[in-house]
Formats: structure tokens, C-alpha cells, sequence
């Protein structure tokens, strides 16, 4: 991988770093000339394949800081399953990303589109999920999550491109019904008339 310098000592905008590290880019961050002067490579955690990684360790100090978070089960809206193959996949070799989880995926494997036993495919480093000699297709493959959600996707050919399945690993939870309100209890007792004591003055 290359580095090149930029002649200039003007700043990008923070839309402008916000737009690159969308797009899978590495910014620099650096601090003011008075202050450290130092500058730190960011990049995305969700899009930091092993290259970028060994980038930033070779042309760094090597110590990397990754974010700390908890996983959300089943995320809200329901996502919906994506898959595309490498374009090198053939015959005798194939590689899938499946995206649209909401969940990490645990296993995805594959058999005929007219049936037979699944095979597991391999996850590789680059999150594609790989199998040599599955055959020219069109295949079935059967996704599942950590939670044991599970879905099957049809009509998988060898053609290139990402594919929008129309289906979720998990359904959203049907809407929790108002509370109902207590009754209104009216007291129907009859009640005996109210007496009024008046006192008078004698002149």
C-alpha cells in the first residue's frame, strides 16, 4: 500500500472526514501545532479489513484503540438479509457476505437449489463465508444467527451483484395492547336526606 503526502497544510471540514470514513477511507486526525502535535489514523471499525489494519500498525506507533460496545438483541427496525458473491466465485470455489443480520451471523451453509444435505461453508477473515466444489447452482443457503434465528435464501446463482432477499432473521415483536383502565365504581347506596339544625334568638 502506498502513502502519499498532500503538499498542503490546510484542513479538511469534519462533513468532509464524515464522508470519507462512510465511504471505507482513513483519515488523519491531528492535534493543534501548540498542543501535542501529534495525529491519529481513524478508520471504521465495521469496514477495518486485516489490510487497513496492518497499514495502521506498520505506519503508527502500532498500538491500536478499538470502541467498546454490547450487542443489541435483535436490533429494531428487522433488517433485511443482503448477499453478494466475490466475482471470482466458479464452480469449484465460492465466497458469500451476507450482510442485513441485525444479529452476528454463527453459520451459513449451502446445498442444491433441488435439495440434498447442507454443507457448512468457512468464514474467512474478510467475513466472506467460502466452499470449494459446490457447483454451478443455483443453490439454496440456510443463515442463521448466535441466537439460533434462522433463514433460507433460494435461487442463488453464480451471478455477480448484491441481492436483496425481502426476508429478516427475526420478526418484530407485535405491538403491547394499551393498559386497560380500572372500571369507574359509582356508589348507588341511597342516602337518607340531609337535616339542617337552625337555632334561634331570643329578643
Amino acid at each position: 500500500m502506498r502513502i502519499e503526502f498532500a503538499q498542503q497544510r490546510s484542513l479538511d471540514t469534519v462533513e468532509t472526514a464524515l464522508a470519507a470514513l462512510a465511504g471505507g477511507g482513513m483519515v488523519v486526525v491531528v492535534d493543534d501545532e501548540d498542543r501535542e502535535n501529534a495525529g491519529d489514523l481513524v478508520r471504521a471499525a465495521a469496514l477495518a479489513m486485516p489490510e487497513a489494519i496492518a497499514f495502521m500498525v506498520r505506519h503508527t506507533s502500532g498500538v491500536l484503540c478499538a470502541p467498546r460496545y454490547s450487542l443489541v438483541r435483535d436490533p429494531l427496525p428487522a433488517p433485511g438479509l443482503i448477499y453478494e458473491l466475490k466475482p471470482d466465485s466458479s464452480a469449484s470455489w465460492l465466497a458469500m457476505l451476507v450482510t442485513g443480520s441485525g444479529n452476528p451471523i454463527q453459520r451459513v451453509a449451502l446445498r442444491s437449489g433441488m435439495g440434498g444435505p447442507w454443507q457448512e461453508l468457512d468464514r474467512g477473515m474478510d467475513n466472506y463465508w467460502t466452499i470449494s466444489g459446490a457447483g454451478s447452482g443455483p443453490f439454496s443457503a440456510q443463515v442463521t444467527d448466535i441466537h439460533g434465528h434462522q433463514a433460507e435464501i433460494t435461487g442463488i446463482s453464480l451471478e455477480q451483484g448484491q441481492r436483496y432477499t425481502g426476508m429478516s432473521l427475526y420478526t418484530e415483536p407485535a405491538p403491547k395492547p394499551p393498559p386497560a383502565r380500572a372500571p369507574e365504581i359509582t356508589d348507588t347506596t341511597p342516602q337518607p336526606p340531609s337535616s339542617v339544625a337552625s337555632t334561634g334568638c331570643a329578643s
